[in-house]
């Protein structure tokens, strides 16, 4: 006997908003002007190799470990992969940059331009 399978409903969207929110800095952290911290992390140059193209926001601190958007830096898609593959500590060592430091500098950066941000999450 077939049985007829539904589709699955998306699981709490208000729960999903408020997780991207806390781990990209996306609607709930909007600026008004459709400029969220994930996308002001993409516009910058990879923190590793400064190419100003593909770049994606890595969180140093994983989502599972608690990261949140503060926590956000950019690298192209070729350093991104490559943190994955090394591992962040080698990764941080073999290029001289911590990525605590780059995340706090550009979280005062982005602060300094959104003031309406300051102190959320």
């Amino acid at each position: 006997m077939k049985t007829t399978r539904w589709p699955m409903r998306n699981a709490n969207p208000d729960r999903r908003e408020i997780l991207y929110a806390r781990q990209f800095g996306g609607p709930l952290y909007n600026t008004g002007k459709g400029d969220d911290y994930g996308d002001f992390i993409r516009r910058q140059p990879c923190c590793a190799c400064g190419k100003r193209y593909g770049v994606q926001a890595h969180h140093h601190v994983s989502r599972g470990a608690g990261g949140t958007w503060r926590e956000l830096v950019p690298l192209d898609s070729g350093c991104h992969l490559e943190v994955h593959a090394q591992g962040t500590h080698t990764f941080q060592d073999e290029r001289g940059i911590s990525f605590r430091e780059v995340a706090e500098r550009l979280v005062r950066e982005y602060e300094s331009e959104h003031p309406e941000a300051v102190g959320v999450a």
